[in-house]
Formats: structure tokens, sequence, C-alpha cells
């Protein structure tokens, strides 16, 4: 399966709103043979953009994009999906 793939960095900007500035995009997918498909590349231009939170718990968090996309995130507490996410940013270093 391969899938697009987006790194950003969140920031606070006030109670309801978080900042987001994208910078990785690209292709990710399983290993074939000894080569992990990770096409990855940084993005040179200032893309910025935000999040509005329209629902926050403990476990979910609903927000809309600067753009009009709805996200829903759902908190996970698996340590083995966090570990696994580390090394991909790691691999991207």
């Amino acid at each position: 399966i391969i899938g697009t793939g987006i790194v950003a960095e969140l920031y606070p900007l006030n109670d309801i709103r978080v900042g987001v500035k994208f910078t990785r995009a690209g292709l990710i997918g399983p290993k074939i043979g000894f080569t992990k498909l990770n096409a990855l590349a940084q993005i040179k231009s200032d893309q910025k953009g935000w999040l509005d939170i329209t629902y926050l718990s403990k476990n979910l968090r609903i927000c809309r994009g600067d753009k009009g996309t709805l996200f829903t995130l759902i908190r996970r507490h698996d340590e083995n999906l966090f570990t696994k996410f580390e090394e991909f940013i790691n691999e991207l270093q």
C-alpha cells in the first residue's frame, strides 16, 4: 500500500487555533527488497495554514483547516505506534 505523507510543525496561535507549517510532503510505502519507499521531499517555499479546534475531549479532536478541510483526530495510547513514528521521522533527517 502506498500513501501520501505530510510532515508539519504545529504551534499555538490562540485558545482555539493552531498554526501549521508544512515541512515535507510526498509518497511513503512498504519496503520493496532492501529499499523502503520514501519519497518525502523538503518543501522549499513557505507553506503555512491553520486549524480551528471545534471540539476537544481527552481522546478526540475535531478541527477545520483554513481551506475548509475537516480533520478528526483520535489520541492513541499505543507506545509501539509512537516508536514507529519516531523511527520514521529520524529516517527523514
